[in-house]
């Protein structure tokens, strides 16, 4: 529950990571063969960007 809440903090990189990540999925899962390199690259981008916090949110306040 404390990392949703710490997630719900760093919204503005979680954004971030799903505008980099997420069009890069969809557009190596819409070729045929799938695109596995892009897909990892996206997935790795949402990641990042969900796992990341913003400058200025502390860790305990």
């Amino acid at each position: 529950m404390e990392t949703l809440k710490s997630w719900a903090k760093s919204w503005l990189t979680s954004v971030a990571g799903g505008i980099v990540g997420l069009p890069q999925i969809v557009q190596a899962l819409s070729g045929e063969p799938i695109n596995y390199q892009l897909l990892a690259t996206g997935v790795g981008s949402l990641l990042l960007g969900l796992a990341a916090k913003d400058s200025d949110v502390k860790d305990k306040e």
